[in-house]
């Protein structure tokens, strides 16, 4: 079947208009992207697009990587895709879905006949955020627990448990699918850094490429006085007021790069030949990492066509 967004029905209404939300007295108004069915199946598929999983709107998808699932046992399906999930029940119930209780969409499911497993819940109020608030892109820890629950993760208000970075790469692709146009806040790309770097990874690719800055934190030295200072693009050195700055090579600069000559040369290949002769290093091991959760990104993302074609179809 042909993957548009003609299958879904549309709001708001004429007339209608997108809320606005404000995250901090500071900041500038949020304006929220349009939650509809057309505007989500519609960036859906331009991100499917650009994954290179569809050539056009009517190509076949590369790779489907979840046979059993139909749009009965979705709702209960380990491999349900959250985005999946949060637009049938945009089309089910409306827009204002998005912005019920957690309660209020479990119990009125159950009361349609329809019975929700504990991932499929924490998939859905997980996309829910993402469509209603500015948060995800702004505070690690809404990034932190959004992340989780795409995966189908409960989160732990006990215990702050990393995500895996499989989890970071589909977070990711769907606040692109979401909202293309907001950029990540520093808060953000500084703890995507720290996930990074606690798995001994110095090379973020796309479409974590936004905390390769924190990545390299990148320094300055001050000719006069030899201070150094994180490079923050100041025209003066901030101990002395010295004009004459020197930029300094980042401490693991070759590991970057050797990380990235490796990701490139092997991220579109099958992952069983994508990571045969790695080097024994930390490079190789580090792209050895990325690529076995790039692996998982990359099923979730044809899951995602797959779905959409299947529950548009139904209609």
């Amino acid at each position: 079947m042909e993957l548009d967004s003609s299958h879904w029905r549309s709001w708001p209404p004429a007339g209608g208009s997108a809320t606005a939300f404000n995250d901090a007295p500071t900041e500038e108004p949020y304006e929220c992207p349009t939650v509809s069915t057309e505007s989500l199946v519609d960036s859906a598929v331009s991100c499917a697009q650009e994954w290179g999983i569809l050539g056009s709107k009517t190509a076949a998808v590369d790779d489907v990587t979840s046979p059993t699932i139909t749009p009965d046992n979705i709702w209960k399906h380990p491999d349900a895709h959250p985005m999946v999930l949060a637009l049938m029940l945009i089309d089910r119930y409306g827009e204002d879905v998005t912005g019920w209780m957690p309660v209020t969409v479990q119990q009125t499911l159950e009361k349609d006949g329809i019975q929700l497993s504990n991932s499929a819940y924490a998939k859905i109020l997980s996309v829910f955020v993402l469509l209603a608030s500015p948060a995800p892109w702004r505070r690690w820890e809404v990034f932190h627990w959004v992340a989780r629950g795409l995966s189908g993760q409960q989160p732990n208000i006990v215990y702050l448990e990393s995500p895996e970075i499989g989890h970071l790469f589909v977070m990711a692709d769907l606040m692109r699918l979401t909202d293309p146009k907001r950029s990540t806040g520093t808060e953000v790309d500084k703890y995507v850094a720290a996930v990074l770097k606690e798995d001994g990874i110095h090379y973020a690719p796309d479409p974590l490429h936004f905390a390769q800055r924190e990545l390299d934190d990148p320094k300055i030295q001050c000719e006069r006085c030899n201070t150094i200072n994180r490079d923050d693009n100041d025209v003066r050195c901030v101990s002395c007021g010295h004009r004459k700055l020197e930029k300094l090579p980042g401490e693991f600069e070759e590991a970057k790069k050797t990380s990235e000559s490796l990701w490139k040369a092997r991220k579109a290949m099958p992952i069983v030949r994508a990571v045969d002769g790695l080097p024994d290093n930390g490079p190789g091991n580090a792209v050895y990492r990325l690529l076995v959760h790039w692996d998982y990104a990359r099923r979730v993302r044809s899951q995602m066509v797959q779905q959409l074609r299947m529950v548009g179809a139904r209609r």
